[in-house]
């Protein structure tokens, strides 16, 4: 009798178990990544490959997939939280996990840089319990909402550089806090440090638009037919909570990012205007033509610098 007890007692434990661990596993959604702008040779292999394929032929990355960039190429990683991940020429990216779980409201968002350099964009200060780091291999860069960029040389070297708040940096036995508008240099044989970045990163920076201002992508645009005043219909995508217009239209957003406005256009109108402002107050902004119905950039506006974050 006392065997069975025994067994029943090993037999309930392992089903309760079992159900908390699937339970567990109902709440936890692994999150994909959008791709956008491929320039160049820009290359994925999915986990347990030995096949590189082309970027071009596929949709999203995922967890345990490795993204590469040729010489001169480059690419964009968006994810529906907001977070955006600009990859410089010669890199090689692995995402080891981008996970969010509904029930405890907080993600989990791990990376591996192995050479080149990532440009980081985090829209929301991460909740408590939340995790978002790149490993490389001389250092662990650990954030909590910022702008910041992590670089690998052929021998190891780290560098990390912060425009918007601050990243802990874990080097050995080490934890180093690097604020905005620094950088730390981290190295095998070499003292970690940190120095101010100079005139020519912050214009590096300042230059780097697509990562320092919101996403904004215009999908679509129609017109209606007239020789007066005519209507536009725009469909946008940008980055959540971020306040898009089009025109004097404001466009409500639904959870993916994606919205429509209707506006009426003057008929002595050459472009319409859309602009997407976040919560820092740095503006995207867009013109579309009214000849031709193609989107431009006007040229670069005056970004805020890390000393007035």
């Amino acid at each position: 009798m006392r065997k069975y007890v025994v067994l029943f007692v090993m037999v309930a434990l392992i089903l309760v178990f079992t159900s908390l661990s699937l339970t567990g596993s109902l709440f936890v959604v692994q999150r994909l990544a959008g791709i956008h702008d491929p320039q160049g040779t820009v290359e994925l292999k999915r986990a347990g490959s030995s096949d590189w394929r082309p970027i071009a032929d596929i949709k999203t990355v995922k967890a345990g997939d490795t993204v590469r960039t040729g010489g001169g190429s480059s690419v964009e990683l968006s994810w529906v939280d907001g977070t955006r991940m600009a990859l410089a020429e010669n890199t090689e990216l692995v995402v080891r996990k981008f996970t969010f779980n509904t029930a405890k409201q907080v993600s989990t968002s791990l990376f591996s840089l192995r050479l080149g350099r990532i440009w980081i964009r985090l829209v929301d200060t991460l909740r408590a319990g939340s995790k978002f780091e790149v490993a490389t291999p001389t250092a662990t860069a650990g954030v909590r909402g910022t702008l910041f960029s992590v670089a690998v040389g052929l021998e190891g070297r780290t560098e990390i550089s912060v425009y918007e708040g601050e990243v802990a940096v874990r080097t050995g036995e080490r934890t180093i806090t690097v604020p905005a508008g620094q950088k730390l240099a981290s190295g095998r044989e070499q003292e970690s440090r940190v120095v101010r970045l100079s005139e020519q990163e912050l214009d590096e920076w300042a230059a780097h638009e697509d990562i320092v201002a919101p996403f904004l992508q215009i999908t679509g645009v129609t017109f209606s037919p007239g020789a007066g005043a005519r209507q536009a219909t725009v469909d946008v995508e940008s980055e959540p909570g971020a306040q898009v217009k089009v025109g004097d239209a404001t466009v409500d957003l639904d959870e993916r990012g994606q919205g429509r406005a209707v506006v009426t256009v003057p008929p002595d109108a050459q472009s319409l205007r859309i602009v997407a402002r976040d919560r820092r107050g740095v503006e995207s902004v867009r013109e579309v033509s009214l000849e031709t119905g193609e989107v431009s950039t006007p040229a670069h506006q005056e970004k805020p610098s890390p000393a007035a974050q």
